[in-house]
């Protein structure tokens, strides 16, 4: 009986043994499986992680493309942008000018002060740059055309105004010249008439001469008249006052009363 305990202790202690090998093998084998997928999904994890990379990396070199490529395409833009600020400036001032100039166009400085302004504007546009745009280049071009129909309007302004002093300095000389033909025609008219007439006029002023004294003999007898009547009347009152009597005195009162 204990000899068969024995063996039922041994045989137990096999099937132990063989469990645990059992049990080792395959905890071995289920680690190795473990192993092997852990091996495979740090594969396809790190394929994965790398295609990601590669795709980030593509991302970022066609997003750094895009933008290096916008960049030029902003610059250029802000460039143009610019040309076209200072064409539109160039033209406001070319426009004021004109409007200056056409609204009282006078005088031969202020034709000469509004060309030189125009030719200056004009060489400013020469500096502004195209920037390859061709709405840059046509903009220009008919910023330009504006100011050269100013400037064909002063060259009309100014040989307009050459002809009418041209008119005038002609119609001048031809009243200076007609002037001085009828002056000399009334001198020669008035030279003849003083030679024509001096034995005239020296009969004339001997007859005035003579007019003049008989003037002032008639004036002469005039105020002796008077005082000759006055002295009467004195006489005619004397003897009225003395009361004259006789033939003597009556004949005296008579004649005074008479003469005067």
């Amino acid at each position: 009986e204990a000899a068969h305990r024995r063996r039922q202790a041994l045989k137990e202690q096999r099937e132990e043994q063989v469990r645990r090998s059992e049990l080792k093998a395959r905890r071995l084998i289920a680690l190795k499986r473990y192993h092997d997928a852990a091996t495979v999904i740090q594969k396809a994890y790190r394929a994965h992680k790398a295609r990601d990379t590669m795709e980030l990396h593509h991302d970022a070199a066609l997003c750094i493309t895009d933008a290096v490529r916008r960049a030029v395409a902003v610059q250029r833009a802000r460039r143009i942008t610019s040309s076209l600020k200072q064409l539109h400036k160039t033209r406001h001032d070319i426009h004021s000018v004109r409007t200056d100039f056409e609204d009282q166009p006078r005088g031969y400085r202020n034709t000469l002060f509004f060309v030189d302004r125009l030719e200056k504007l004009m060489f400013a546009m020469d500096a502004v740059a195209t920037h390859g745009s061709n709405f840059v280049r046509t903009f220009r071009k008919a910023v330009v055309n504006d100011a050269q129909d100013g400037l064909s309007y002063a060259d009309v302004f100014t040989t307009t105004m050459q002809r009418k002093a041209a008119v005038i300095q002609k119609a001048l000389r031809l009243y200076q010249a007609h002037g001085a033909a009828d002056r000399q025609d009334r001198a020669a008219r008035v030279i003849t008439r003083a030679v024509r007439a001096a034995p005239v006029v020296r009969k004339a002023r001997g007859e005035v001469s003579v007019m003049q004294q008989l003037r002032s003999k008639r004036r002469r007898l005039s105020t002796l008249r008077k005082e000759y009547a006055a002295e009467l009347q004195t006489l005619v009152n004397d003897l009225a006052a003395i009361h004259a009597e006789g033939r003597l005195g009556k004949s005296l009162q008579a004649d005074a009363s008479a003469e005067a």
